[in-house]
């Protein structure tokens, strides 16, 4: 599959970034994965981080092709979640990190997701929302039983409470994991926290990431009208596309592979990654110029 990828990730009016993104790259796969950490409990970035890294480490252990992606995809949602409360007992006093998450897995030409809480998945073809993940809120089970409409849940004063999370004492959630799903050129894939999708109109996002020439661009511009619609209560806004292409001359993702925001810690790699770690490295060292990682919560 050919493919373009564009990420962004914006502070917002907030004082803290607790929003994570991350890419990697492997053959013909990819792992694409957004995480939102919860400001209500302490170092929501740390959970974020977190599942990054967890994500990045068993994608790259699996061995290729991953034949049953909705069980790699559960299984390593579940070793992240562990990995989260671990590191929120190593700190002093221990503490319960949580975050959102949202993970698309490709390979070939076959998408399969899975996602936690309310960072969303929108499959976006001929410019419309052929489909998007169902939040993990309060309000979300309102609009199943048809208690309010898909414009009230924009606005509803609960909309922020998450249901379902990584992290914190529980037992580890059962992720919503999608069945896979073969992709098409023109389809795009958008994975974002609710400070992004909160902000915009989903016809806008499809029409807009659909007809665009420069994905990059109108990323960034989509982040900045989502800020701009927020002001001055906008929340961290993140966004994570991949557009197949139909055309040669796509797999921009490869300068991005294992792209991490700002963190802490690397994924472990195999010794014959050499060159994807240096990569890594190398735009680490960007990002942390440009938006070093928080000491605080939010």
């Amino acid at each position: 599959m050919q493919y373009a990828i564009a990420q962004v990730n914006r502070l917002g009016n907030r004082t803290y970034n607790q929003d994570r993104m991350g890419v990697v790259v492997r053959g013909d796969h990819l792992l694409l994965m957004v995480a939102d950490g919860m400001g209500g409990h302490e170092r929501g970035e740390l959970a974020a981080q977190e599942l990054i890294v967890s994500m990045a480490a068993a994608f790259q252990k699996e061995p290729l092709p991953i034949a049953v992606p909705q069980r790699f995809l559960q299984q390593a949602m579940d070793r992240s979640h562990d990995n989260i409360v671990a590191l929120g007992r190593r700190q002093e006093p221990p503490i319960y990190p949580r975050t959102t998450a949202a993970v698309v897995l490709v390979g070939g030409e076959v998408a399969c997701w899975a996602h936690i809480g309310d960072s969303r998945i929108y499959l976006i073809r001929d410019q419309e929302v052929a489909s998007r993940t169902r939040d993990h809120t309060y309000v979300e089970d309102l609009l199943r039983h048809n208690a309010i409409t898909e414009e009230e849940l924009a606005t509803h004063p609960l909309r922020n409470i998450v249901t379902y999370c990584l992290g914190g004492p529980e037992r580890p959630p059962l992720a919503t994991v999608s069945d896979p799903t073969p992709l098409a050129p023109g389809d795009v894939l958008l994975l974002c926290s609710d400070g992004f999708w909160g902000a915009l109109d989903p016809e806008r996002i499809a029409r807009e990431l659909h007809d665009t020439d420069d994905l990059d661009a109108t990323l960034a511009a989509l982040a900045t009208a989502a800020e701009e619609a927020s002001y001055p209560y906008a929340d961290n806004i993140t966004a994570v596309v991949l557009r197949c292409l139909d055309e040669p001359g796509g797999q921009e993702a490869r300068e991005d592979a294992g792209a991490l925001q700002p963190g802490e810690e690397e994924p472990t790699r195999p010794g014959d990654l050499a060159e994807v770690e240096e990569a890594i490295r190398t735009i680490r060292e960007a990002l942390r110029r440009h938006d070093p990682l928080p000491e605080g919560g939010k």
